[in-house]
């Protein structure tokens, strides 16, 4: 944790209560904050990859349906469906 906790047990307090301080670690502090923060960019980064793969996939699926929707066409017109 980026604070540190001591205890004063000084004389001036006559009923002996206990003061106690908090001083803040700023070098832990950093790292706990970029620690947080490459957490976060590397789940950002999960979520980008996730989309990306999705969009990815999507777009396969709508070109193999054109390829085939243009291989359709192509045999049609080939050889035409007997009329009724």
């Amino acid at each position: 944790m980026a604070l540190r906790r001591s205890i004063d047990e000084s004389s001036t307090f006559p009923s002996q209560t206990h003061r106690v301080t908090y001083k803040l670690d700023a070098r832990t502090l950093e790292e706990d904050c970029l620690r947080q923060v490459l957490l976060a960019a590397l789940a950002e980064t999960d979520e980008v990859r996730l989309v990306h793969h999705e969009l990815e996939q999507f777009y396969r699926t709508q070109l193999v349906a054109m390829e085939l929707a243009g291989r359709l066409d192509d045999v049609l017109r080939s050889d035409p469906l007997p009329s009724t």
